[in-house]
């Protein structure tokens, strides 16, 4: 069982669209000063984000409402086994932009709204990094699915914590209340279906 580590040249391009949901609101509603601030915090983020994923692919087998991983992993879980459904393989990742976005929210925290810019951009930073992965690893493999998604428990980020070795390779931890430090981490299935 090897686990692998990617580490892109950089961080994909961020976009006042991928922002946007996350700060509820639509682009068009946004004044002049506000497009500035977040112009130009997503120039800055592309300084602090640190992307960083690990990563581990085994063989899969599904049998009503199970899900096993080869040795490693057996799961009961239905809506996981349905979303793997025709899929031969898994990989199963765990991906951080890392600490620099909290650092930026931190220093924010008297400024309500520029740190909820901050957290906008790093929550889209992780999924678009989450994003471009699956799309190299499987572009025609269904959407990746989340320990806390339908009937899978979010404790299962600890187990997946711990077979990636994820504090060691990405310094990405989960805490006892089951929260990922730093919190702009993520944990996931991805099935493969070649």
């Amino acid at each position: 069982m090897t686990v692998l580590t990617y580490l892109p040249d950089s961080m994909p391009t961020l976009s006042l669209p991928q922002i946007c949901p996350y700060l509820r609101c639509r682009e068009e509603d946004l004044a002049p000063e506000h497009l500035e601030q977040i112009a130009r915090i997503l120039a800055q983020a592309e300084i602090v984000m640190d992307p960083k994923l690990c990563y581990i692919q085994l063989p899969l087998h599904l049998e009503e409402g199970r899900v096993a991983l080869g040795e490693a992993l057996h799961i009961q879980s239905r809506s996981l086994a349905a979303h793997l459904q025709n899929c031969t393989s898994c990989i199963l990742f765990c991906a951080t932009i890392g600490p620099g976005i909290e650092r930026k929210l931190a220093a924010n925290r008297t400024r309500p709204a520029t740190a909820a810019v901050w957290d906008a951009v790093g929550t889209a930073g992780v999924e678009a990094l989450c994003d471009q992965f699956c799309r190299e690893l499987s572009p025609d493999g269904p959407y990746r699915f989340s320990p806390g998604y339908g009937d899978l428990p979010l404790s299962l980020q600890m187990k997946l914590a711990e077979l990636l070795e994820t504090h060691r390779r990405i310094g990405v931890s989960v805490t006892d209340s089951l929260l990922m430090t730093p919190m702009k981490s993520v944990t996931a299935f991805l099935g493969v279906r070649t």
